[in-house]
């Protein structure tokens, strides 16, 4: 459930999707809601590097209004953890949106054809 300044609340359902398309890329897609309606979407292809996929975008842009989005998926025990450093993909989201957060595994589902 996520919530408004007037007090609603409403239900809202994080997706984070990962499809591998070779043994060092994939493609992701996330799609992340926060309160009052922001949202942070953000797809594209990832880069294997190490054990971390990563996802690099020249045209979004950070905080500090510099170029160069770097947003990094990883597993750790029974979570899937995602972080853009210090908001470099913030153009990516609504005022109250951040890449950076965990999913339990527990949630994981196959994903279907498209």
């Amino acid at each position: 459930m996520s919530g408004d300044v007037q007090g609603e609340t409403f239900p809202v359902s994080d997706e984070v999707d990962i499809a591998p398309t070779s043994s060092k890329t994939a493609e992701i897609s996330l799609e992340l809601n926060f309160f009052n309606g922001a949202t942070c979407t953000i797809s594209g292809t990832a880069k294997l590097e190490g054990r971390i996929l990563v996802y690099r975008a020249s045209e979004l842009e950070g905080w500090d209004g510099g170029k160069g989005c770097k947003l990094k998926l990883w597993k750790e025990r029974k979570s899937l953890y995602w972080s853009d450093g210090d908001n470099s993909c913030e153009s990516a989201c609504g005022f109250r949106g951040r890449l950076q957060g965990e999913m339990p595994m527990r949630y994981r589902k196959p994903i279907r054809s498209r």
